[in-house]
């Protein structure tokens, strides 16, 4: 296979490299952002269901929670100078130094040169969120019980509108 992958310039990539790419991408993975329990509003994918193509299951639940989302996924970036840190997942987010969330995947981004991470934020309190919530505040992760400067994102780090991939 590797011979044959030459001629195309075909690389060995490990798994941690792959999982770096996919957060680069804002490819969510089944199991840690999306699962039973997550609606595609919570999970960024809303713009992936279709309300007008007739009745489904779980639609009364998402035309519902359109009135108030509880929980939404960001993606953030950790500066690598900021110390010898490496998130694995399952850290700790503040947001404007209150607890707010978790990360659910993390690996550095090779192409965009940061540690990624993405994780669900949730509203102190209880209170819906929106958006422009998320956005707005100064976020921190906690790795290994050191707190460390995030820029929280919306969308796809690498490539957003698919160009690359679509060629």
């Amino acid at each position: 296979l590797i011979e044959a992958g030459k001629e195309f310039g075909l690389k060995h990539a490990g798994v941690f490299a792959m999982d770096g790419l996919r957060l680069e991408k804002g490819y969510k993975w089944w199991g840690t952002e999306l699962d039973a329990h997550t609606s595609p509003l919570e999970a960024g994918l809303g713009e992936l269901v279709d309300l007008n193509k007739g009745d489904f299951t779980g639609k009364t639940a998402i035309v519902k929670q359109r009135e108030a989302i509880y929980k939404m996924l960001g993606t953030f970036t950790l500066n690598p100078q900021d110390g010898q840190m490496f998130p694995w997942g399952k850290e700790n987010i503040y947001r404007n130094g209150e607890l707010v969330g978790y990360v659910t995947s993390a690996a550095f981004g090779h192409t965009i040169g940061k540690h990624i991470c993405m994780g669900y934020v949730k509203k102190c309190g209880g209170e819906p969120i929106t958006q422009d919530y998320l956005l707005d505040g100064k976020y921190e992760i906690e790795v290994a019980g050191e707190h460390y400067q995030a820029e929280i994102y919306c969308g796809p780090l690498y490539d957003p509108q698919s160009l690359k991939i679509n060629m």
